[in-house]
């Protein structure tokens, strides 16, 4: 697992999980989810799933913020984007086949 911090503005490999913390949300925007909604990866009250990029475009950018829980999110699925301050984004490319 690896901090915000330190994926900021990087490129992460494929399978990596981001360390939770209260109240820090991660979601992909470039998931094939639909208008407004992305996929979720985190919601600060349980453990993250990995980003691999593994649908839809081969690079994703995935985006980070703090704010309260949304007891709708649930990790693992698409869900609304969150909108949060305070954001962070890196990019995670798929492995090639």
């Amino acid at each position: 697992m690896v901090s915000i911090e330190q994926l900021s503005g990087s490129s992460a490999p494929a399978g990596t999980v981001v360390d939770g913390s209260p109240r820090l949300l991660v979601w992909d925007s470039d998931a094939p989810c639909g208008t407004g909604q992305s996929y979720i990866h985190n919601i600060g009250t349980a453990p993250g799933v990995a980003m691999t990029a593994g649908a839809g475009p081969r690079k994703h950018t995935y985006m980070a913020g703090y704010g309260k829980p949304i007891e709708s999110l649930r990790v693992g699925t698409c869900g609304v984007t969150p909108v949060v301050k305070a954001q962070y984004s890196w990019t995670v490319t798929r492995a090639a086949l």
